[in-house]
Formats: structure tokens, C-alpha cells, sequence
């Protein structure tokens, strides 16, 4: 059976929360991976795998799928490639792509911070998805 609170409450009773903030609140997705070469996903929560789809152009898809495309995410990246163009850090976007946003996955992009907005494989990819 399961439990239905409206709020949650330290032992102490010093601080609580309502449980929609918490669960609103709370990450659907993260993932952190490395965009270079074989792409390897370091750590996440809610993602099944990712794919490479061209340079600084990936494909995350998540174990459970979200009810709708009506989440948000923000990422980043640091792309530390000796002697490339955008070497240092940037954000990542999804407007891109036509049909980005799905329920069962997010198509991102990683651009340099060149005037070009260069594609640019990154060494490491943070992508944060709340629902």
C-alpha cells in the first residue's frame, strides 16, 4: 500500500517540504557522459543510452519515458580538445532539431563558442531534465 502525505518532516521538526515541490522538484533525468571518440555515459539516473548521431549532435534516451514533452533540461559541457576551435566550456541546446523533444528522448546539441557555433564533440556532457 503505498504512502500519501502532503508534506515531509524532519525528526526534529525544524524543516519540511511538500511532497509536489519535492516531486516536481526533483530530476526526472541527468546524465553525464563523454562526447569523444566511443561516446560512454560516466553516470545517470533514467538513462538507458545515447547516441551519436554526428559531431556534437546526440541523441539521449531515457529508461522511463517522460508523460509528455512538456519537461525542461539544461546542460553543459567543457570541451577540452587541444587546438580545437570552442575549446573550453558551453551549453547545450535541443532547438536544433526538428522533433528533439520526445517523450522517450531528448536530441542535444553541442556547438563551440565560435562565431560559426561550430559542432564540437565534447569531453564531458552534463544534461539535466525536469518534469
Amino acid at each position: 500500500m503505498p504512502l500519501k502525505v502532503n508534506t515531509i518532516q524532519t525528526g526534529d521538526g525544524l524543516q519540511s517540504i511538500g511532497t509536489e515541490r519535492l516531486i516536481k522538484g526533483s530530476a526526472a533525468a541527468w546524465v553525464n557522459f563523454n562526447g569523444q571518440g566511443t561516446i560512454a555515459i560516466r553516470e545517470a539516473y533514467n538513462v538507458s543510452s545515447l547516441v551519436d548521431n554526428n559531431t556534437g549532435d546526440y541523441t539521449i534516451n531515457f529508461t522511463v519515458a517522460m508523460p509528455d514533452t512538456n519537461y525542461v533540461f539544461a546542460g553543459g559541457y567543457q570541451a577540452d580538445i587541444a587546438g580545437a576551435n570552442g575549446t573550453g566550456n558551453g551549453a547545450v541546446s535541443a532547438g536544433r532539431f526538428s522533433g528533439g523533444y520526445a517523450a522517450g528522448s531528448l536530441r542535444i546539441a553541442t556547438r563551440a563558442n565560435d562565431s560559426a557555433g561550430t559542432a564540437l564533440d565534447t569531453l564531458v556532457t552534463n544534461v539535466v531534465i525536469f518534469r
